[in-house]
């Protein structure tokens, strides 16, 4: 799962939420500054990180993704699954995407100041930016993968992106469908909300 992903996965809780958020961007031991419920958003983010990349339904993606996309299979996977989460939005989302997204950077902002100075810049940029917005299309999410590009030591292994979101459309979709019901009742649980 990607950022809107985890922003959804987190029982409308700001805190869990911002915790959640942070966890592909908070490497090793996290800083002092960090809350309770920071943490445990941390914790969360791993939670379904976890599920995910063991789910039946992901593992046979990913076996086709890897096909063209080598290691980078899962990564490919995770930020798809946000343009289907989206399309999917009216089944999964807490409220409608536009109050959603801006509540997120809303969260983001206030935030910011508990953040290492590199962690804090790159999520001003995507509350400044309106990235949850790129989510929305193809177009969105390949420029997401352009963006990601640099930060990779093998950044041919994204090319035809959207080959493969073309190709795959049908299988991303019945694995996101499988998927994501599972995430919401792993997060219920985490959070209390059933038992």
């Amino acid at each position: 799962m990607n950022f809107l992903a985890h922003l959804t996965l987190s029982c409308q809780d700001r805190e869990l939420q911002m915790g959640n958020l942070l966890g592909d961007l908070t490497k090793g031991k996290p800083p002092a500054s960090y809350t309770p419920g920071l943490l445990r958003g941390l914790e969360l983010h791993h939670i379904i990180d976890r599920e995910t990349d063991r789910h039946p339904a992901v593992l046979k993606l990913n076996t086709l993704l890897r096909l063209k996309h080598g290691r980078y299979a899962g990564v490919v996977s995770d930020v798809i699954f946000d343009l289907y989460l989206y399309r999917h939005w009216s089944l999964f989302g807490p409220e409608p995407f536009p109050e959603f997204s801006e509540k997120a950077y809303s969260t983001i902002n206030e935030f910011l100041p508990l953040l290492p100075p590199k962690t804090a810049k790159r999520l001003a940029n995507m509350s400044n930016h309106r990235w949850l917005n790129t989510y929305r299309s193809m177009e969105g999410i390949l420029s997401v993968f352009e963006r990601m590009k640099p930060r990779f030591s093998k950044p041919k292994m994204l090319h035809d992106i959207d080959g493969t979101m073309r190709d795959l459309d049908e299988a991303f979709n019945e694995c996101f469908l499988e998927l994501f019901p599972h995430l919401i009742n792993t997060v219920n649980k985490f959070c209390g909300c059933i038992d």
